[in-house]
């Protein structure tokens, strides 16, 4: 196995992984670090497609396309604030040096959040206001007036308007929507990647309601789920379809 990206946003992958740049790779949850998504782009040569309607997820993403183009280090002050807390180190070690390697145009983004259903709803901020990860499900003391609306879209959806029919690897990192969309791909639409690498944050914040430590096993169990753990550290898991 070989990891990918930073301490803070990576995930393990087989050193012989067998993604090429014909790969489909969709990255949902992006926050301030994009270090798997890039380190999975230089490896396979292929496209990524990046999703976050968090604003300063957008933003990022804009600071990393202009590194990626220029090779230079966004201003001082930017750099201390992004890349989870890692500040200059993340873009020293994560981005500049794939200038050259991995193209802008090589990473798509839309400003969406993916869900189960395509509608408008409320992505409430973490409790802690430094922090960047939103989420669909509301952490525990939420008001429900906080929070801004933000436009979902299914995974189907996304792959329809970006004409792929299939997709080779899926990362979530959506602060506990990834049961609901994991079920919804699988059971309701029939999409089935060869990986799947998942923050399981409804297991990491104990959300209790939510199915995470079920579904881990049904992911490995069910015959109609069909996919072996090759790896997992702290709620951090990677799965392969088992063919």
């Amino acid at each position: 196995m070989e990891y990918h990206g930073s301490g803070y946003g990576g995930f393990f992958l087989p050193k012989e992984h067998g993604l090429t740049r014909d790969s489909v790779v969709y990255c949902v949850g992006v926050g301030e670090d994009v270090s798997f998504d890039l380190s999975v782009a230089a490896a396979a040569g292929c496209d990524v497609y990046l999703y976050d309607p968090t604003p300063r997820a957008i933003t990022h993403v804009q600071r990393v396309h202009r590194a990626l183009e220029t090779g230079t280090l966004p201003a001082a002050s930017v750099a201390k604030e992004d890349g989870g807390g890692i500040g200059e180190k993340y873009w020293h070690k994560f981005v500049l040096p794939l200038h050259g390697k991995v193209a802008s145009s090589q990473v798509h983004f839309a400003p969406l959040a993916i869900d189960v259903e395509s509608d408008t709803r409320t992505f409430y901020p973490p409790r802690n206001p430094t922090h960047v990860s939103h989420s669909l499900v509301p952490p525990p003391g939420t008001v429900k007036k906080d929070g801004l609306k933000v436009q979902c879209t299914t995974l189907a959806e996304a792959m329809a308007r970006n004409g792929h029919d299939h997709i080779d690897l899926l990362k979530l990192d959506i602060e506990g929507s990834e049961v609901g969309v994991i079920r919804d791909m699988l059971e309701r639409r029939g999409i089935r990647p060869k990986y799947l690498c998942v923050d399981m944050d409804s297991i990491r914040q104990n959300m209790i309601g939510l199915g995470g430590r079920k579904l881990v096993a049904q992911l490995q169990s069910s015959p109609s789920f069909g996919y072996e753990l090759l790896h997992t550290a702290n709620h951090d898991y990677t799965f392969r379809r088992k063919e």
